[in-house]
């Protein structure tokens, strides 16, 4: 019988650009929080900094300050350790990063955030990052992301293919005008991929925005099980991996092989019209998908007008189709076509 493991997610608010004084309020709170060996502390997005896009004063290279704080953090408590934090390349990029350590101090993992928030202009100061990444936490499998990232259910699902997590954690700056698309969307990815889920978030003001928190664990049925409010503090759960395992074998003992490719199409609006800018495929072999088949069916063919966008299936059909965009999104369960007009 697996044991429960424990997460726990520390919210609150983050001192603009200040690091000693962030180091100071997340060792205090670790501290009350007093966590147990071995179990998976979660911070903020940029904990140390806020989300500032002055890459030249946040930015640290591998070793620095805050990976260093991390790394004596996690020996002194004895956890795994999660963070986010502005990170400068050999290539000289700066990305916007979720840092994992072991409670040994050792950098387990690292995660670039694939889909920087171009409203705010990080796309402008920050290198995305280019697929989802997992590591083991005990005998939990993670895959973290960060923030945006959360509004793209096509990287959770690549993870999901790939990797099978049975966590995803998403680290946020996510402001309090749009805190119920943040509500929503981590119930929706954990539903959709049935996963446990970790969002943490910060509290206060930045010079841009107001944090009203909201930090959430949710359970593979959307159920929220911790919610931190709009104070700052800590919200722990223990995750039952063996319920979860055996929730996920009820879809049958084939449903977890490969089943079908799943194709995204990303949109763009020029006047009237919608144009495809992008379309990719994976092939899904995660425990959530609707589909039965345990065969891959023949990619789509498709046809591209200016005005319309028509995807006709050779042969088998696709699970679902989704086109994401700001104006777009549209689902196809077991149909053979399907056509996007300008919506």
């Amino acid at each position: 019988m697996e044991s429960a493991l424990k997460v726990i997610a520390l919210q609150f608010d983050i001192v603009w650009e200040n690091k000693p004084a962030n180091f100071e309020t997340v060792h205090r709170l670790l501290k009350a929080a007093a966590p147990g060996a071995r179990s998976l502390v979660v911070l903020p997005e940029m904990f140390a900094t806020g989300f500032s896009m002055n890459t030249a004063a946040v930015g640290e290279a591998y070793g620095g300050p805050t990976e260093q704080f991390l790394v004596q953090t996690a020996r002194e408590f004895g956890i795994f350790l999660m963070a986010g934090a502005a990170m400068r390349g050999r290539d000289g990029r700066t990305r916007n990063k979720a840092l994992v350590l072991s409670p040994s101090g050792e950098l387990l993992a690292y995660y670039a955030k694939m889909r920087p928030f171009a409203p705010g202009g990080e796309l402008d100061h920050y290198t995305p990052g280019e697929r989802p990444t997992n590591f083991r936490w005990e005998d939990c499998s993670v895959s973290p992301f960060v923030c945006y990232d959360l509004r793209f259910p096509e990287i959770f699902r690549a993870a999901a293919a790939t990797h099978r997590p049975e966590l995803f954690t998403v680290i946020a700056s996510w402001p309090d005008k749009r805190v119920h698309h943040w509500v929503t969307l981590l119930q929706a990815r954990a539903i959709e991929n049935q996963a446990y889920v970790v969002g943490v978030n910060r509290i206060g003001d930045d010079p841009y925005y107001h944090y009203a928190g909201s930090s959430l664990i949710v359970s593979p049925q959307g159920e929220i099980l911790a919610d931190a409010g709009a104070a700052e503090g800590w919200i722990s759960a223990e995750l039952d991996l063996g319920a979860l395992r055996k929730y996920r074998s009820m879809a049958g003992p084939g449903h977890s092989k490969w089943v079908s490719p799943v194709v995204h199409v990303s949109l763009q609006r020029w006047g009237p019209h919608l144009h495809a800018s992008r379309i990719t495929h994976h092939v899904c072999n995660a425990d959530c998908c609707s589909c039965s088949s345990s065969r891959t069916p023949a990619l789509p063919r498709l046809s591209i007008s200016r005005s319309w966008l028509s995807l006709n299936v050779a042969s088998s059909p696709l699970p679902w189709i989704s086109m994401n965009s700001p104006t777009a999104f549209i689902t196809m369960l077991k149909s053979t076509s399907a056509t996007a007009s300008s919506v």
